[in-house]
Formats: structure tokens, sequence, C-alpha cells
């Protein structure tokens, strides 16, 4: 019998999933190429940004990044023209508008409550305002000045221009305030608090009331214009005081009244009406 003898033959096919292993000069020149290739996106990217923040005539710029659409939102007393003036965005660039400094700008007109500033892209910025609103007038320093409900002066009005609004007195303190400014008397906060909870009530028509004098808070002076003479308010309980008020009113109205000097709503089970003419020491008449 013939033996065979086996050959051995060498498997030449390259096993699957096995690299070949790099040497230490290989790995050396690619560890440089990854450290020179960060040193290089670094150095780029910190070029870009010192053209960027310093550089005032590059191509940031351009005409490009101008601002052409500014939208006004929530105007009314005060104009779009004059809310753009104010903020100066108009042909400048859009992406270097510091909106928070912007809206302080704006927010200098004393119509002005708050502001709020967006980027619209492309090229747009976004305004929307919240205005004033006119609560009451308050006589200081011999002139008329129109407030907000938070006593902020919103502009100066001539004597002679009809006022829709009540109008509140007994402020003798003089002091430098300007359209911007909050009135700080104490006595104004008493005066607001009435007209609000009159106005809240619904029981006066606010075009009917013609003055609230705080001049002494504990004892706020009210005068209409269609019922003569002056009307004690006392502290508290206003809205009570209003509906006798009303009652005496609707009782009378069909009545002609002799002139009256005041007519005193600080009791609480009776309304003292106080003709005009009779002395501090008669006690009026008493309903």
């Amino acid at each position: 019998m013939r033996d065979y003898k086996r050959s051995k033959i060498k498997n030449k096919r390259v096993r699957r999933g096995r690299t070949k292993k790099l040497s230490k000069k290989e790995l050396l020149i690619k560890g440089k190429t990854v450290f020179y290739g960060i040193i290089f996106l670094s150095s780029a990217f910190l070029v870009a940004f010192i053209i960027w923040k310093f550089a005032p005539h590059t191509w940031l710029d351009q005409k490009f990044l101008t601002v052409r659409n500014v939208k006004i939102i929530g105007n009314k007393n005060v104009s779009g023209k004059e809310i753009i003036g104010l903020s100066e965005v108009e042909e400048k660039n859009f992406l270097k508008i510091k909106l928070p400094e912007t809206a302080q700008k704006i927010a200098k007109n004393p119509w002005i409550k708050k502001v709020d500033l967006r980027r619209k892209l492309p090229k747009g910025i976004c305004i929307t305002v919240e205005e004033r609103t006119p609560f009451a007038y308050v006589q200081l320093n011999n002139l008329i000045n129109l407030v907000d409900e938070e006593g902020v002066i919103i502009r100066i009005v001539s004597e002679t221009e009809k006022k829709e609004l009540p109008v509140m007195t007994g402020f003798k303190k003089k002091v430098s305030l300007k359209p911007g400014d909050r009135i700080p008397f104490p006595n104004l906060k008493t005066g607001i608090e009435i007209l609000k909870e009159i106005q809240g009530n619904g029981l006066i028509p606010v075009s009917n009331i013609s003055t609230l004098d705080v001049r002494n808070d504990s004892n706020p002076i009210l005068t209409l214009k269609d019922l003569p003479g002056q009307i004690y308010l006392g502290l508290g309980e206003i809205g009570e005081k209003i509906r006798k008020l009303k009652a005496l009113y609707e009782n009378t109205r069909n009545q002609t009244l002799p002139p009256v000097s005041y007519i005193d709503l600080r009791f609480r089970d009776r309304v003292i009406v106080m003709p005009l003419g009779k002395g501090d020491q008669d006690k009026g008449d008493s309903l």
C-alpha cells in the first residue's frame, strides 16, 4: 500500500477583522497631524471672531445684513415713526443690534411702559410696546399732569384742554418732576385707590367725576360735575358711601335743591347735607 504524506499548504488569505499594526513612527506622524489640525481650526476660529468683533468695515457690515424691515406692535398714542427713531435700528447691522439697550432707548418715551424686541429673519426687527393707560390728572406745581394708575407722569396738559378724567388736587409740596417720573407722594396713592374703587363699582361714570382733593388723606373730598357742593368721603367703605350718594341723587333728581355747601358721607347711619351759607355750628340736614 502506497503511503501519501499530507503536504502542508499555508493559508495565504488575510483573516477578516484584523488590521495592520502601525509602527511607532507612523503613530507619531498621525498624532502630529491631528494636533496641527486642531491648532489650525482653533486659529481660524479666533481670527474670524476678532475680525467680526473689532473690524467695523468687514463683510458683516455690508448691505445684505442691514435692517430693512421694522414692525411695530401695540402703539396707539406714540407713532411708529417716533418709536423707530428712538430705537435707532434702521440701516444698522442686523446682528450687532443690542436688544436690551435698544429697548431702554424706546422706553424713554413717557407713554411707553414695556418694550419687547425680537429679530426676525432675514433682516427684520419686531418691536412690541405696551403703552401707559391715562388714569387721572394731577394738579402739581401749578401744572396739570396726566398720570397712569401707578402715578407716572405721561404728559403735561394745558389749562384749556378738555378734561374727561378726574383731577386730583391737594399736593402742596413743590418737587421737580418731568414726564416719565413717578409722583412720590403717599396721598396720591390714597387718591388712586379711591378712584379705582369708585370706577370698579361702576356707580359713578368717570366722566362725571370733577375733582378729588387728597390734601387730608383721612378725609378725601370729591366733587361731581352734576351734583352741587363737596362730598366728604372719610376713610374706608368707599363703595358703600358712593351707593348712599347715588341713592340721594336718585331721590332728589326731580327736585329743585338749594345750593349745597357739602354732603358728608363719613357717618355709617346717615348722610348729612349742609346748605350753602349755614354756619359751622349748624349740623345741616340729616337724610
